[in-house]
């Protein structure tokens, strides 16, 4: 029997009757994640991400060898198209008025600073989300300490991107980041209209309240 493809899914009935069937680690632990969260059984969702982690840490430790289409020109060209996305999206966020500019700070080769509702936050080339995260180099990063942090109200709508499926919010210790996809099949000014809204849309959760922690408290007014 020829064999049936589903996403993330190959079988076939083998001449014994037996089913042999294909699929990868990541889509078994994001469905058994995704079944966790509609039972909100925390536990289970925690042991889930866990094994998730431990996963990802041995795919991405293990060195396998190169292939010619890996080294290519093609390859180190996309790269740098990628990185320049986010110079472009920066200053489209800026022009749009979806982000303001963050006085004193400047861009690095992995990070992008602005403000959203006067909030520190970053555009970030995250190769490492890339590898063991989601399949793109290009995210929004929340810190979650220092100065001009989201109030508690903030990162709770922040936290709701969490329970998508997949989730849409990778939790570190210094940030929460969020994935910012590149669409696909189309041309770059395409790609960047849809990453503003991406980003966009995160900034509409973050505005609902835009009182960020660390912010100076107004003058009092005293009747004259």
């Amino acid at each position: 029997m020829s064999p049936t493809v589903l996403p993330h899914l190959r079988f076939a009935t083998l001449k014994s009757g037996h089913t042999l069937a294909l699929t990868s680690w990541g889509a078994v632990l994001n469905f058994l994640e995704g079944e966790g969260i509609k039972a909100t059984d925390a536990a289970f969702v925690s042991d889930v991400r866990q094994l998730e982690a431990l996963c990802a840490r041995m795919d991405v430790s293990g060195f396998l060898p190169l292939t010619a289409t890996e080294m290519t020109c093609a390859v180190g060209r996309r790269y740098a198209q990628l990185r320049l996305l986010l110079d472009d999206l920066q200053q489209r966020l800026f022009a749009a008025g979806v982000a303001t500019k963050n006085p004193g700070t400047i861009k690095s080769t992995e990070w992008w600073p602005l403000l959203l509702s006067d909030a520190r936050a970053y555009l970030r080339f995250w190769i490492q989300g890339w590898s063991t995260h989601r399949e793109t180099p290009c995210w929004l990063a929340i810190p979650r300490s220092g100065e001009r942090l989201l109030n508690a109200d903030q990162f709770a709508r922040i936290e709701r991107l969490d329970h998508e499926h997949p989730s849409r919010l990778i939790k570190e210790s210094d940030y929460w980041l969020v994935p910012l996809y590149p669409k696909l099949g189309v041309e770059r000014h395409d790609v960047l209209l849809d990453m503003l809204e991406q980003v966009r849309g995160v900034a509409d959760l973050i505005a609902q309240d835009a009182t960020p922690l660390g912010s100076p408290s107004p003058p009092s007014q005293t009747a004259s």
